[in-house]
């Protein structure tokens, strides 16, 4: 799996040669498939604090210009710093290296074109009109979107688009291979609410497939990779759980997280409680987005109990 995209240093990120070699590394193993999880492209536009660095700083307006949020993308000015924006994050990473791999790439909140923050300022989730319309060209130009699936259904949130080949889907996915193994993909940005503790991460209808497919019988091994992974917490605001980094640099639930969505949590529950459920399963969930790597097992949350099948 691979993760976080990484401009050619025309910002501050380091060149993406160094992904391109660790993805010629991994390919080199001859993989059936590879998953890109999330923050492909890195070009906040609001965000307060990303944004300063990002594609709202000096150095950002300069090489790709400024978006007009009330025109299209393609066909517009906006072109033009699209492109810039985002073809030196994409193709000299990639090139044409996935030419033989099955490749499936998602999207987190930098995909949106802004990091996932809230303030009094601007709350930059769920992504507005223009958010979305540069996600999808993101997609439409440099990485494919999900095949149909026939235990998908077709109307998810970002499927279905009559822009779109019928059937395909954008932010939700499946990775089946045979009846060994179902790979279930989704985007925790796109359909995400700030309903109080009716909110979600992702949509209802999403929740009720994922759900579906884990309990279904079909295959033998069936993982979740979420865009945004729980059991973990770097104590930022779009996160499951309601953890802030405190002044002593440590995670805390004594200090209210501002803007934080308790159903976010429920939500988080309700699906690692059908994860767990999942008899003579491994529960599996493999996430991106904390820049780092690491392993864990999560043996409850809250009042549930996980222990006799805790997830790694």
């Amino acid at each position: 799996m691979l993760n976080e995209g990484l401009p050619d240093g025309k910002i501050n990120w380091l060149p993406s040669a160094l992904s391109r070699r660790l993805l010629q590394r991994g390919l080199s193993f001859k993989p059936d498939a590879l998953i890109a999880n999330g923050d492909q492209v890195y070009w906040d536009l609001r965000a307060p604090l990303a944004s300063k660095g990002s594609g709202a700083s000096p150095r950002g307006l300069a090489y790709a210009g400024t978006f007009d949020r009330a025109q299209p993308i393609f066909g517009t000015p906006n072109e033009a710093a699209f492109r810039r924006a985002t073809g030196p994050q994409i193709v000299p990473q990639y090139g044409a290296l996935l030419r033989s791999t099955p490749a499936f790439f998602m999207q987190d909140d930098h995909d949106y074109f802004d990091n996932d923050e809230a303030t009094d300022e601007i709350i930059t989730f769920p992504p507005d009109h223009f958010m979305l319309e540069l996600a999808r060209a993101t997609r439409q130009l440099y990485y494919p979107e999900y095949l149909p699936d026939p235990n998908r259904p077709p109307g998810l949130p970002g499927a279905s688009a009559s822009d779109r080949p019928p059937g395909v889907a954008e932010a939700f996915g499946t990775l089946r291979y045979g009846r060994l193994a179902e790979i279930l993909l989704y985007d925790v940005r796109r359909s995400q609410t700030l309903n109080g503790p009716s909110a979600v991460f992702v949509d209802g209808t999403v929740e009720s497939w994922l759900k579906s497919r884990m309990a279904d019988r079909d295959v033998i091994h069936v993982a979740n990779i979420p865009s945004n992974p729980p059991g973990w917490s770097a104590g930022k605001w779009g996160e499951w759980y309601p953890d802030i980094l405190g002044k002593d640099l440590k995670l805390t639930t004594d200090i209210a997280k501002p803007y934080w969505q308790s159903g976010w949590l429920k939500q988080h529950d309700r699906l690692m409680e059908a994860i767990a459920a999942m008899p003579g399963r491994i529960p599996l969930v493999i996430s991106g987005d904390l820049h780092a790597i690491a392993e864990g097992h999560m043996i409850g949350s809250g009042s549930l109990d996980f222990s006799k099948n805790p997830m790694p």
